[in-house]
């Protein structure tokens, strides 16, 4: 949020884009919404449509913070579900 991407650009983040000893983040996909067969928006990955949207960032110390503990969290979570996390992907 501190670092100017779009929110489609935010929501195509995986963990493998982010270097948290780097503080650094790599736009590599964004999350558009497009119409399927049926006419409903279905979330689709793609990669960003200019040469200035697919970059590294510098994350500021805060961001850095922030993601560290999540990371934190969500493996703490993950480790709680044990089997059943996988059944939450798709």
């Amino acid at each position: 949020m501190t670092c100017g991407l779009s929110k489609g650009g935010l929501l195509g983040l995986k963990w493998v884009d982010v270097d948290l000893d780097g503080r650094t983040l790599t736009v590599r996909r964004q999350l558009q919404w497009l119409k399927g067969q049926d006419g409903k928006m279905e979330p689709v990955f793609n990669e960003p449509k200019s040469a200035r949207a697919r970059r590294t960032i510098h994350l500021p110390v805060t961001a850095n913070t922030a993601l560290r503990a999540h990371r934190v969290r969500q493996l703490e979570e993950r480790l709680l579900l044990g089997e059943a996390w996988c059944s939450l992907l798709p």
